[in-house]
């Protein structure tokens, strides 16, 4: 087999993607053997097909006089489909609780094998969350939230309020379930979120206090 054609080709079809050199290695090319594959990527971004972003981290250019590539692609390849969720400052950008921004965009994802992975300001934090749908991420918003909310530089506390309630109304507790197994939260979190939750009626406080039980469990 020509690899070189086969995988110049892979890329010709997917302009504009992210290049994990480990993923589609393992999941694509997995008969190349790992020093010819390496060989063969170097002639591509000699080439202009491939763009370096990182230690095994390509861009596929889509634009033959873009040589640079767009962070933004970087992002959306690791959270669109379900595949992961923007969290730090750039979240709380997003709902308004602080006008600061440090500069890091913080991802979790399920598009990295394991463990964490950086590219330049990106930083991706691997969950093991088969679906980041629209529930699951609320949660997540929700507990990422009340756990960085001491440390939330410039905090609008009314804002975050606010946002804590919006939120909870859209809660459900077989997601928070699904998130807990991914990501371990402080136990004075998880009792936040509870109190809120019983608070507003939400969820029975026996049923809650199976997930706080839950929790203890995971920790021994």
């Amino acid at each position: 087999m020509n690899y070189t054609k086969t995988i110049r080709e892979y890329c010709l079809q997917n302009k504009g993607g992210v290049f994990d050199i480990h993923r589609e290695l393992v999941d694509h090319f997995p008969a190349c053997k790992p020093k010819t594959f390496y060989k063969i990527l170097k002639r591509l971004e000699e080439e202009g097909v491939l763009v370096r972003k990182a230690h095994g981290v390509y861009l596929i250019v889509a634009d033959p006089n873009d040589r640079i590539g767009s962070g933004d692609k970087l992002v959306d390849w690791y959270i669109n489909n379900g595949h992961g969720v923007v969290v730090g400052y750039d979240m709380y950008n997003k709902f308004k609780i602080t006008p600061y921004n440090d500069g890091k965009i913080v991802v979790y994802t399920n598009r990295i094998r394991k463990g964490t992975q950086t590219v330049g300001k990106h930083h991706f934090i691997y969950l093991n969350i088969k679906n980041f749908d629209k529930r699951t991420c609320n949660v997540i918003y929700l507990l990422e939230l009340i756990e960085h909310k001491a440390s939330t530089i410039d905090l609008d506390f009314v804002q975050w309020d606010s946002v804590i309630n919006s939120l909870l109304a859209d809660f459900n507790a077989f997601f928070y379930d699904e998130v807990l197994m991914a990501k371990e939260y402080k136990y004075a979190t998880i009792c936040t979120l509870c109190d809120r939750i019983q608070y507003l009626g939400r969820e029975s406080a026996l049923f809650m206090d199976m997930y706080l039980f839950h929790w203890g469990e995971k920790r021994c």
